[in-house]
């Protein structure tokens, strides 16, 4: 189901510095662009999404400073927490000609050509692992150009288990930041469900049989070369 806006603003969670319009779809900035960026610089969308897929634009224009992306619902205001992957936020940061991923360490991005308007979507990510026989289901947070269709990047293993919500941070004075009217390009996917949720044992069963038969087919395989080699080693010991 698409909303005329899939992201409302929620205005109680806007810093005073930060100017929410009355329809709830843009934010500007009232302060310069050189505060620093924790959660009391922030406003979140209203609905956090949960099982689905989902995707919405936000429409950047000139502006140079801005960040945006995903978060876990903060418990409170911090001005000394950054934001970061490490605390429950996952975002992209345009900073004068820069782009940055948020996070802890240096994670400058190469993009040729600057977005007007920027592309997030939340989409499932899956993890296969040998030992043990797992399958772990995450998210995955994708930027892109909604233009060109162009990806600018993407974090992994974002947890499945809580709502996510949308988060904007307008640092420019002179350039809103807008939720992109869903009818004019936003989209929401139904949902795919995890495999493991939805076959459950019965998934690792056929997983299971899957690696017996190539370990059978390794053997069949290996077992004539390996008896020639013995046979050729043990006639060089004879001589």
């Amino acid at each position: 189901m698409c909303f005329p806006n899939p992201v409302i603003l929620n205005p109680n969670t806007s810093a005073p510095e930060l100017s929410v319009s009355d329809d709830l779809t843009s934010v500007t900035s009232g302060e310069a662009n050189n505060v620093a960026l924790h959660r009391s610089r922030l406003v979140l969308g209203s609905v956090g999404y949960g099982d689905a897929v989902y995707t919405w634009d936000i429409n950047v224009g000139n502006s140079r400073y801005w960040s945006l992306g995903v978060c876990l619902k903060p418990a409170g205001r911090s001005v000394v927490q950054p934001l970061t992957p490490e605390r429950g936020f996952w975002g992209l940061r345009r900073d004068g000609g820069s782009y940055k991923l948020m996070t802890t360490g240096t994670s400058r991005l190469n993009v040729k050509v600057n977005p007007d308007i920027v592309r997030v979507k939340l989409v499932y990510d899956y993890e296969f692992h040998l030992d043990p026989l797992e399958l772990k289901c995450w998210r995955k947070v994708i930027f892109s150009d909604a233009r060109s269709d162009l990806c600018i990047a993407e974090f992994n293993r974002v947890p499945l288990e809580e709502k996510i919500f949308p988060f904007l941070i307008a640092e420019d004075q002179s350039a809103p930041l807008c939720v992109v009217p869903s009818d004019v390009i936003v989209t929401v996917e139904k949902m795919k469900p995890c495999p493991l949720e939805t076959y459950g044992v019965f998934f690792f069963i056929c997983v299971g049989l899957v690696l017996f038969v190539v370990f059978l087919l390794v053997l069949l395989v290996w077992e004539p070369i390996l008896s020639q080699v013995q046979q050729l080693h043990q006639s060089k010991s004879r001589w």
